[in-house]
């Protein structure tokens, strides 16, 4: 008697955390069991998961991109001896860059200093660097690898909260954006104003909110500090995740997210991103130098 298989399909992205739990996909040359037997599949299942992300989280080291750039990247980069592992070290600017190992074209910035992320104090201090600035202004860095142009609004940088990543230290995802999170912004960007508001349709089935900014008011003042000064968002920046991308119609445009747990919202930015990078025109045919 052939035994039939159970899979579980569970959607994850870059940065470790999982967006839902996933669902059961019978096989198809089995019947479908009664909703009891499908209950207590579901109950084994989920316990499943959970010994697997717990042992997932056991192995990981939350500190490794800290590690990579505070002792390989910047040393080599003082003595002169090139950038290490990183694409690019900026002293001088405070800030890494390194490509992930997820996705053809997909980049970190990372700084140079000890920066947890979103909800460190470090990061709305003054003379803390503009990190989402200087993460747009480095994104010719795809472009350059791709070896063709690659359009703004094609593009997506994102920050995660401390609930929707696994690393302990600040780093902007520079890749592309999800074709369909495009056609959507494109769709609402007349609903875009330069104050923060609430998108009228939800983004990947999360609320956004979102505003204009441009590129040069982000150069005078960081992205963070203006969410800060959002509706008391100061007070709860560890729930936040951020993005930038340009949107056809309305320039250059901020989004933020707001933790919900139940919701399954976990301030996941990067949700917003395909690092497959399917939005441009060719990547199929593209291989890494």
């Amino acid at each position: 008697m052939m035994h039939a298989t159970w899979r579980v399909r569970i959607p994850c992205y870059t940065n470790g955390t999982c967006a839902k739990l996933g669902h059961l996909e019978p096989p198809s040359n089995v019947m479908r069991p009664s909703r009891p037997r499908v209950a207590l599949v579901l109950l084994a299942a989920i316990g499943l998961l959970g010994m697997i992300a717990a042992g997932t989280a056991c192995a990981h080291d939350p500190n490794a991109l800290w590690h990579i750039v505070h002792d390989k990247c910047v040393p080599a980069a003082r003595a002169d001896h090139g950038t290490g592992p990183c694409a690019r070290v900026d002293t001088a600017g405070g800030y890494a860059l390194l490509k992930d190992l997820v996705g053809p074209l997909q980049y970190l910035l990372i700084p140079t200093r000890r920066v947890t992320g979103i909800e460190s104090p470090a990061v709305l201090a003054p003379g803390t660097p503009h990190y989402f600035a200087e993460a747009w202004r480095n994104r010719g860095v795809m472009a350059q690898r791709f070896g063709h142009r690659v359009p703004d609004d094609d593009i997506l940088l994102a920050l995660n909260s401390p609930h929707g990543r696994t690393q302990n230290q600040l780093h902007i995802h520079i890749s592309c954006i999800d074709p369909m999170v495009k056609q959507r912004l494109t769709a609402m960007a007349h609903r875009i104003g330069r104050q923060w508001a609430a998108l009228p349709r939800p983004l990947q089935g999360h609320r956004y909110i979102a505003r204009r900014v441009s590129i040069n008011r982000l150069e005078r003042e960081s992205a963070v500090r203006l969410l800060a000064d959002h509706d008391h968002a100061r007070q709860h920046m560890g729930d936040y995740g951020m993005a930038l991308t340009a949107v056809n119609g309305a320039g250059p445009v901020l989004l933020a997210t707001r933790t919900h747990r139940l919701a399954g919202n976990f301030g996941s930015a990067e949700e917003l991103s395909s690092h497959a990078c399917g939005v441009l025109p060719g990547i199929d045919r593209f291989r890494a130098p």
